[in-house]
């Protein structure tokens, strides 16, 4: 149900916005979605190395 309200709304969306303003939203999202893909991406490895030193020291015994 709840999906179909908004399948309803993106359309009704679509048809009331001008074309190049749907356009220009749709590229500024992409642009936005590729900027935090790429950095994921090089992230990644500090990302792993701070997870993976967490854990270390989690599975530490206790003195």
């Amino acid at each position: 149900m709840m999906r179909s309200a908004m399948v309803s709304w993106f359309r009704r969306w679509l048809r009331e916005e001008d074309g190049q303003t749907a356009v220009e939203y749709v590229l500024g999202i992409s642009v936005i979605a590729i900027g935090v893909s790429v950095a994921f991406i090089y992230m990644s490895d500090s990302t792993k190395t701070i997870f993976n030193n967490a854990r270390r020291m989690i599975e530490l015994p206790y003195p």
